[in-house]
Parts: structure tokens; sequence; C-alpha cells
């Protein structure tokens, strides 16, 4: 099994790196500008489904 993940890691590392820095760039500034919304005191019904 670990050889396998290991594995499966090496080759799929150079085509998902760029995707996966993209991914967690757009979760942060998502959960910037969320708890940005959250600390000016606004409504936090119309971010909750973000």
């Amino acid at each position: 099994m670990i050889n396998q993940s290991s594995h499966y890691n090496k080759n799929s590392s150079t085509s998902t790196k760029s995707d996966f820095n993209k991914n967690t760039l757009f979760k942060h500034i998502s959960l910037s500008i969320l708890e940005r919304f959250l600390a000016t005191g606004a409504i936090p019904g119309k971010h909750a489904r973000i």
C-alpha cells in the first residue's frame, strides 16, 4: 500500500501540482474573505454556502 501510494504521488505530482496549488490558494483566499466578512459584522447567512 505504501509503495503504491508513493508511486502514484511521483507520477501525479507533475501534472496535479499546479492545480493543487491553485485550489489551496483559492481556499486560502476564500477563508480570508469569509473571516473579514465575519469580523466586520456582515450577515453570515449570505456566505454560509462557501
